[in-house]
């Protein structure tokens, strides 16, 4: 296909902008194969094998799978065709032991680093399970004013030492009526810190309650910014509306912006009518009377269309993978695929079969997957690039 437009400009700050139109060329997109290509995860049997949230994974140069799974904090390791070797980890105050589900990434062929957030340590394992080293940073935590376990939507390590971190921010007390919602976002350098203050994310109608004290019903269709920790501590953040991106280097210097011509869905009448369907059950879950629900949604306004980007990652090769907001803040309709420059390069249909993506590499792409029965797996997808 054609390749996609693009021109390069500096502004008077000497910030890079780039501004890209996609090929429309259907024969230029990446696909993903709708079925697996492995799957590890079962119904019913061994404990390795059985996932109830995969919180995060990886895959070797050799092929070998590994896996944390968020109930228990393990990290469990499988061979290439998916079989169990070896389980590490566990909830605990140890210092093998993890006090909130960990983040890892490969350093070595056999060397993971593995980011604790309960304990606020750095640790390096071998992948079967052997720790090498461990280092505690809670003052450098503490300094940034960060609490554990803060619901990040964007938390993430790098094998370089850099930890991105995204706590929310306090609501105003006593508000009763439709607010904006905020995360901090702080970046954890190896050798400094940087934070980048507050970003937004989302917003909440608060209702206050005759019976005293106030609940809270999420806007589905808010803008909402997210963010993607890349190599050498670059951090990637996306304008809460348009399909826009600025890179910003560790010390918090913006370096770049990417603009992608790249039209926003329109919200439909029936993306309206499945946030209503999901009333009755928000209702019981607050133990808020469903008429009030009914009324609070009613005055929370609806866009003509929904923000444009719901998740960004970069794979192995350092392309930016954008995933297109099409609904609520989960739902991602395709992902669109720029090169290190900021210039696109494909598009990617997100196939229904395609969960929450941990890892993309040349030729695969690592996501979770869902049964009739809402049992979790872990998938490697086959990734076809056209031309290689």
């Amino acid at each position: 296909g054609v390749a996609a437009q693009a021109y390069t400009m500096r502004d008077s700050a000497g910030v890079e902008v780039v501004t890209t139109t996609p090929n429309r060329d259907p024969s230029a997109d990446w696909t993903l194969s709708p079925e697996p290509a492995l799957t590890i995860g079962v119904i019913d049997g061994e404990d390795p094998y059985l996932f109830t949230h995969v919180w995060d994974a990886l895959r070797t140069p050799d092929g070998r799978i590994v896996v944390v799974e968020a109930t228990v904090h393990e990290i469990r390791v499988f061979d290439a065709e998916g079989r169990h070797l070896t389980t590490f980890g566990g909830r605990g105050g140890g210092p093998e032991e993890f006090g909130g589900p960990p983040w890892i990434t490969l350093v070595a062929p056999d060397t993971l680093a593995v980011w604790d957030p309960g304990h606020y340590r750095h640790s390096r394992y071998t992948l079967d399970g052997q720790l090498l080293e461990q280092e505690t940073i809670r003052e450098t935590v503490a300094d940034l004013g960060i609490r554990p376990f803060p619901n990040g939507i964007v938390w993430e390590t790098a094998p370089d030492g850099f930890v991105l971190w995204t706590g929310p921010v306090p609501p105003s007390r006593g508000m009763d009526g439709l607010t904006d919602t905020w995360r901090q976002l702080s970046l954890l350098g190896p050798e400094s810190t940087h934070d980048f203050g507050r970003v937004p994310s989302g917003q909440t109608y608060r209702m206050r309650l005759e019976e005293g004290g106030l609940r809270g019903i999420s806007n589905e269709f808010a803008p909402a910014s997210m963010a993607a920790l890349g190599p050498g501590g670059l951090v990637a953040i996306a304008h809460p509306e348009r399909f826009e991106v600025d890179f910003h280097a560790p010390d918090g210097r913006l370096t770049r912006r990417l603009a992608a011509r790249i039209e926003r869905h329109e919200v439909t009448p029936a993306m309206v009518d499945e946030v209503s369907e999901g009333l009755p059950e928000l209702a019981r879950g607050l133990g808020v009377p469903l008429r009030r629900l009914e009324r609070a949604r009613d005055r929370i306004p609806t866009p003509d269309s929904v923000p444009a980007i719901a998740k960004m990652l970069w794979d192995r090769a350092g392309r930016l993978w954008v995933g297109q907001r099409a609904g609520n803040i989960w739902t991602i309709s395709r992902y669109h695929v720029f090169d290190p420059d900021g210039r696109w390069v494909a598009r990617v249909e997100a196939a229904d079969a395609i969960g929450r993506v941990f890892e993309v590499g040349d030729d695969y792409v690592l996501a979770t997957g869902n049964d009739q029965f809402s049992v979790q797996y872990l998938n490697m997808h086959r990734l076809e690039r056209p031309g290689g």
